[in-house]
């Protein structure tokens, strides 16, 4: 199993296609996208530049402030410079990132530097259990 985690590349575990939105889109609209996208976060935009991440988590953290969501912009929530993975880092690699940061969703960046995809812990869970013949 482990040498599997080892060989396996992060591009083999069938990431999902990101989906953007720009960085004056409302919380209300991201939270929307990632219903309709099935996506547990939505990559942020300022014009062709990639400038962060908003999760359901960062969104269900600020559920305990009190603020209006329908109008805050995704800005106000988002993580800036957000940790990433690569096709070709493994899916060992992967794992430690999301253990060790606590993230359930890493952006995948292809060759040309630009994100190519969404790797979440279920595509690994899935690989763990594929490899074991469940």
């Amino acid at each position: 199993m482990n040498a599997s985690l080892t060989k396996s590349m992060v591009g083999s575990l069938d990431p999902k296609k990101p989906f953007y939105l720009g960085k004056d889109a409302s919380v209300k609209d991201a939270v929307k996208s990632m219903k309709e996208n099935q996506m547990g976060c939505v990559l942020i935009k300022d014009g062709e530049k990639w400038v962060g991440i908003l999760t359901e988590r960062d969104v269900l953290r600020s559920l305990s402030r009190n603020v209006d969501l329908r109008s805050m912009k995704v800005t106000e929530l988002m993580t800036d410079d957000p940790n990433y993975l690569y096709e070709d880092d493994s899916a060992a690699y992967a794992l430690n990132e999301m253990s060790v940061g606590g993230y359930r969703s890493l952006a995948v960046v292809g060759k040309d530097n630009k994100p190519c995809g969404i790797l979440t812990i279920e595509h690994i869970l899935d690989h763990i259990i594929d490899e074991l013949k469940f």
